[in-house]
């Protein structure tokens, strides 16, 4: 199976386009509840582990490498995982034509063919104010401060790897082409079949041209860059909408060995070890992503064990039923605008006049009870002397002392 990836038997079924992907699981049997419907080994997961084991890359974004560069610039650290992946996802890219064999190959083939047009930060200025013209529409407003996120992400790490390594991340220099043209007699251009012109043999100036021709020209770019800042939106796309967030005991394990000798340098994550409780992690996992956002019957967790993220049945799932995954709790419009899919499960989001009535509510009812607490406390306190009192007349005037004691 393709990365060594474990998955139950499938039927996959078209839905309509406001779906999360172009297709969706349907079990050809019926799924018990605890059972493992996908097993994705450590080894085919996109992790911050995978940069450290590319001997490429791993000089230029590993771990040693984030530490020397945060303390050089210590206020643009380089500490998003996001950030990483995305130029990891672009990495793979540039080479995956020139590596025999790579197994990424078909992952990075079913991304490119992923539909992004959805995604309303993915989109031109003004198709998105054509789209939202309400300046304060929360799709428009959030889709727009994404994309300064995104620019901004790309502004603090790929200028400064073009310039430390531009062999890596350079763009390719253009190539100069050169056409060349006799001219005849007339002032015409053509081909001289013998290669002479008025009966004398070539000859060659320093230019390299020879008599009667004349030299164009032209400058053509063999390729568009891997690292322009239209593949890091759409890398970002990628890595943002297909991402997990879970604690992953072996990215740490592998983190903690590129860290050992880093002067003055502590990180809390590489000190956790597999007996610890780790900490969240952003990785990508083939053929789980593929799950679309529906009922939540089923549940994700990196399994040390057996070292692989597993997708569990937390129901049990008839013949036929779709296996669905509950990704957020996000209102409608921050899925429409981060993902560029909706749902009828998705709760609207509230404007700004909604949330400024459920505040004042909730200052309301905060009054309220602030004032049945004092109450209570009062009526504690009645009770507290009245006990006191109680005591002291069942003891006697000259045995009672007074105290606070109840």
């Amino acid at each position: 199976p393709l990365f060594n990836i474990k998955i139950i038997p499938c039927v996959h079924a078209h839905f309509p386009p406001s779906r999360r992907n172009s297709q969706n699981f349907l079990p050809d049997r019926p799924l018990k509840q605890k059972e493992v419907i996908i097993s994705v080994p450590f080894s085919s997961m996109i992790t911050l582990a995978s940069i450290e084991a590319d001997p490429t890359l791993s000089t230029v974004l590993g771990a040693n490498a984030r530490s020397l560069h945060d303390a050089a610039f210590p206020e643009r650290p380089w500490n998003d995982e996001l950030q990483l992946l995305v130029v990891y996802l672009l990495y793979m890219l540039s080479r995956s034509s020139n590596v025999e064999g790579d197994n990424f190959g078909p992952f990075l083939g079913a991304l490119l063919s992923a539909p992004v047009d959805a995604m309303p930060f993915m989109w031109k200025k003004e198709d998105l104010h054509m789209a939202y013209p309400d300046p304060a529409d929360k799709i428009r407003v959030t889709a727009e401060a994404i994309s300064y996120d995104v620019r901004e992400m790309y502004v603090e790490i790929v200028p400064l790897l073009v310039e430390s390594h531009p062999d890596i991340f350079a763009p390719k220099k253009k190539e100069r082409k050169m056409r060349k043209q006799t001219t005849d007699k007339s002032g015409g251009t053509g081909k001289d079949d013998v290669g002479t012109v008025q009966g004398h043999p070539p000859v060659e100036n320093e230019s390299g041209t020879k008599p009667g021709e004349k030299t164009e020209w032209a400058e053509e770019q063999n390729e568009e860059w891997a690292y322009s800042f239209e593949k890091f939106l759409w890398a970002y796309a990628m890595v943002n909408s297909r991402h997990w967030n879970l604690p992953c005991a072996d990215v740490d394990s592998a983190l903690a060995p590129a860290m050992v000798g880093v002067a003055n340098k502590t990180i809390e994550a590489t000190q956790t070890t597999a007996e610890k409780l780790p900490r969240p992690h952003a990785w990508m996992a083939p053929i789980a992503d593929m799950l679309n956002f529906g009922p939540a019957c089923t549940k994700a967790a990196y399994n040390h064990k057996t070292k692989s993220f597993e997708i569990t049945a937390t129901c049990n799932l008839v013949l036929g039923q779709e296996i669905t995954f509950w990704y957020t709790d996000e209102c409608e419009d921050i899925v429409v605008a981060n993902f560029g899919f909706t749902s009828s499960l998705l709760d609207t989001c509230l404007s700004a006049e909604e949330w400024r009535d459920r505040s004042e509510q909730w200052q309301a009812h905060a009054k309220i009870l602030e004032e049945r607490l004092l109450e209570a406390w009062n009526e504690a306190d009645d009770l507290r002397r009245a006990l006191e009192k109680s005591r002291g007349e069942h003891l006697g005037e000259g045995d009672y002392r007074g105290t606070d004691d109840t």
